[in-house]
């Protein structure tokens, strides 16, 4: 799977080692064994609403300024399982790194929703049942969704806001998402920064291809806000379209507990970053039994319709579902990060 991968930022060293299931707990990364290497500073330790740490690590001395978060959604572990297998390698040596230190300054919070991640727990560590999955998967529903409550919906946006607010201004942002299944990968791109990303949403295609998985062609047609760049790519989600369409319809109350997206607060701080958000599947719809249509993802929906009526992985066999897998779901979330920093570096002057 590594041949696949060309990284030109990141260290080429880092294609091995991310391991044969999802890394889990802020624990270890809280520990104070961390917090006198060089470069690696804990910028603030915090705990949950049910007291599991919080962590935000600062890791380089470059003039650009790149945010990873991951877990917002609890439901999502690869994005977490990077950004934890990343700063550990920080920890025993990151490779060749001494260009990327001196070029980016990294913000990373590798979990933000540890209570929700705590409730996935009993599927995490069965992946790739698909069953497990779909049994015993757990969301916060509007309210309690951290990606729609920046900056102080819950105490886990309060922890992060507060300590990157004092960092800001930001270059690039990179909320870390993820799908239970799909037609291909996704990425989804705030919609300021579309025309500047064109060269970006080439490597994305060639990289999806590569990996052999393709891209979810999804067009919502606008609807709550989401914006359609062609086959793979979205807008970024926005809370006040979100508000605005429940408001349009009358549902005040859902409407009330939309707030800002990570990506929307990163921008009220200046700087016009780049902001994206990644949306790579647990499982991937190889081929399905509906005729495919442009812009509409027939598979995805059959498929959603047919776990809808209790049908279990034995019965899905026309899907023919595939996990991507840690070590290509891994390989595609940093080659995403490497594009993503290639395209800021080359905005501000960086040769690359």
């Amino acid at each position: 799977m590594k041949e696949k991968v060309c990284f030109h930022v990141l260290p080429e060293s880092w294609k091995e080692g991310w391991g044969d299931e999802f890394d889990t707990g802020n624990e270890d990364l809280a520990s104070s064994f961390l917090d006198d290497l060089e470069d690696l500073e804990l910028l603030s330790r915090g705990e949950s609403e049910e007291g599991r740490p919080l962590v935000l690590w600062r890791w380089g001395r470059g003039p650009i300024k790149v945010s990873l978060l991951a877990g917002c959604h609890s439901d999502e572990p690869l994005g977490p399982h990077v950004l934890r297998r990343w700063l550990k390698r920080c920890t025993r040596g990151a490779g060749d790194v001494e260009s990327l230190l001196e070029t980016f300054s990294f913000y990373i919070c590798p979990h933000i929703n540890p209570d929700g991640e705590n409730k996935n727990l009993s599927w995490v560590k069965k992946y790739p049942d698909f069953d497990a999955y779909v049994g015993h998967a757990f969301r916060e529903k509007p309210g309690r969704d951290l990606e729609f409550g920046f900056p102080e919906m819950r105490k886990e946006n309060v922890f992060w806001t507060q300590a990157m607010e004092k960092e800001g201004p930001f270059d690039l942002h990179l909320s870390l998402h993820g799908m239970g299944y799909s037609e291909g990968y996704l990425l989804l791109i705030e919609r300021h920064v579309q025309e500047r990303c064109v060269e970006l949403q080439e490597s994305f295609s060639r990289m999806a291809k590569g990996f052999g998985v393709g891209l979810h062609d999804h067009d919502r047609k606008g609807d709550k806000g989401f914006l359609y760049f062609g086959a793979g790519f979205s807008s970024t989600p926005e809370g006040k379209a979100m508000k605005g369409h429940f408001l349009q319809i009358g549902d005040e109350l859902t409407a009330s507990k939309f707030h800002l997206s990570s990506m929307e607060w990163m921008r009220s701080l200046g700087g016009d970053p780049v902001c994206l958000v990644s949306e790579l599947p647990l499982f991937y719809i190889r081929k399905g039994p509906e005729q495919s249509v442009p812009g509409t993802p027939t598979q995805h929906m059959a498929l959603r319709k047919a776990l809808g009526k209790g049908l279990k992985s034995n019965e899905l066999l026309d899907f023919q579902l595939e996990a991507l897998g840690l070590e290509r779901g891994c390989l595609s979330m940093l080659s995403l990060i490497d594009m993503a920093l290639i395209q800021v570096a080359k905005e501000k002057g960086f040769n690359y």
